[in-house]
């Protein structure tokens, strides 16, 4: 390295020239930049890709630009490792990419820290709410939407990639052809997607396919579970103190409980109380939950040892809410 001022010739770890006493970091640093040559593609294509790949290719995204900084800067880094966990490096990603682009004289910019903050959040959310169970078809759309618009924050970043590669690449064409590993993320993406949207909408499937797909009626159904039910027990079975289970029975789209109450204070007792106090066993178990799935109701008739009767029913919208 020489001196930009008397062109003395230095070693590469001095700050001052020893020959006119003049700084040399400025000559240092600048000739220490390592021009990078990110992944290439156009913004819209890159959207299209993650939304059919349903995300996954945000992660070859980001393990292909990884992999164009450890190439170009030598680093002993992990690009699988930091596309996987993206949501620990996109920040630094994206302070990285602007700063190369403003290099070359690019005139549009973004926050880092705001495109990687609302990226993570749209992350975040979107499998946060894929986990909620009794969900209703509106919360299914919303996160289904949330999860697939996780690309919007990168398309500011591509922008500027592409403008970094056209001033130090050239003939750059950001249009290139499909690479293998782009198709095989995209069928593994459709099937992806298809087995997701059938999983989270199974729900709104016709009872009576359901059913036949099963082999049984609705009816069928109903009278096949009572006679499981009846047979793992024996009637009449004491629950506690004051209540006994007579009896189950079959009704044409509902499993019916029969009980008998005795010696219960009846003044503050009544259908809506019932239905209120057994709301959350009922709901949070999963056989039952299952068969309210299916239309099949529960039903449960209480017989007091005074003579009021109490009935109340569980269907499917009652553990939506």
């Amino acid at each position: 390295m020489n001196c930009k001022h008397c062109d003395n010739k230095l070693a590469n770890d001095v700050k001052f020239c020893n020959k006119c006493g003049k700084p040399v970091e400025a000559e240092k640093i600048e000739k220490d930049i390592v021009e990078i040559e990110y992944f290439s593609i156009s913004p819209k294509r890159l959207a299209l890709m993650s939304v059919l790949t349903w995300g996954l290719y945000e992660i070859f995204w980001f393990y292909k630009n990884w992999e164009a900084i450890k190439k170009a800067e030598q680093q002993k880094i992990s690009p699988l490792g930091r596309a996987i966990f993206a949501v620990f490096y996109c920040n630094g990603f994206f302070k990285k990419v602007l700063q190369s682009a403003k290099r070359h004289g690019y005139s549009d910019s973004y926050s880092p820290g705001m495109l990687a903050t609302v990226y993570i959040i749209l992350l975040l959310v979107g499998n946060g709410l894929s986990r909620i169970e009794n969900t209703t078809l509106e919360l299914d759309v919303l996160w289904l939407l949330i999860l697939i618009s996780s690309f919007i924050p990168l398309l500011s970043v591509q922008k500027a990639i592409n403008f970094n590669n056209s001033k130090i690449i050239p003939n750059f064409d950001r249009n290139r052809k499909f690479s293998k590993g782009e198709i095989i993320l995209t069928v593994i993406g459709f099937i992806w997607f298809w087995l997701v949207v059938l999983g989270t909408f199974s729900s709104l499937i016709p009872d009576s396919y359901n059913s036949s797909s099963s082999g049984y009626t609705t009816a069928e159904l109903v009278t096949e579970t009572v006679k499981e039910v009846k047979a793992s027990m024996i009637l009449p079975s004491k629950i506690d103190e004051v209540t006994t289970l007579v009896d189950v029975t079959a009704e044409p789209t509902a499993i019916r409980h029969h009980y008998m109450l005795s010696g219960v204070d009846t003044s503050k007792l009544s259908n809506d109380y019932l239905k209120s106090y057994l709301g959350s066993s009922i709901c949070e178990n999963a056989d039952t939950k299952n068969l309210l799935n299916q239309n099949i109701n529960m039903e449960y008739s209480y017989l007091v040892d005074s003579g009021e009767r109490y009935f109340i029913s569980f269907t499917k919208a009652d553990c939506l809410q």
